[in-house]
């Protein structure tokens, strides 16, 4: 059996479909909990032509930078991205989270 969750994205609504393991009585937190639900799966962003776009234009350009820089930039360069990726990834914690207060919040208010 299959339930859809509707769950805050970055700026647009995405739907997880979360296939029950046991039976349709499991909370949506024992779900998380039990990997059924992982907000974290982008499929409907990857599905996107311009995110498609913009991710071929980033390793086009990324491929070009690296192509003039010697040894030690390049591992500078490196050290950058995987400074700017984690970075990238406590702002889309942060508003994962904040998309999730603002729903219960919601939740409350109409409930």
């Amino acid at each position: 059996m299959q339930r859809l969750i509707f769950l805050s994205g970055l700026s647009d609504w995405f739907v997880v479909v979360v296939v029950l393991r046991r039976s349709d009585t499991m909370t949506i937190l024992e779900n998380l909990y039990h990997g059924n639900i992982n907000p974290c799966e982008l499929e409907q962003l990857q599905k996107r032509s311009d995110y498609k776009d913009a991710l071929v234009l980033v390793n086009r350009v990324q491929e070009k930078i690296e192509a003039t820089l010697d040894e030690e930039q390049k591992k500078l360069f490196e050290n950058y991205t995987a400074c700017s990726d984690k970075l990238s990834l406590i702002i889309e914690e942060e508003i994962f989270k904040e998309g999730f207060r603002l729903a219960v919040k919601i939740m409350m208010e109409i409930g």
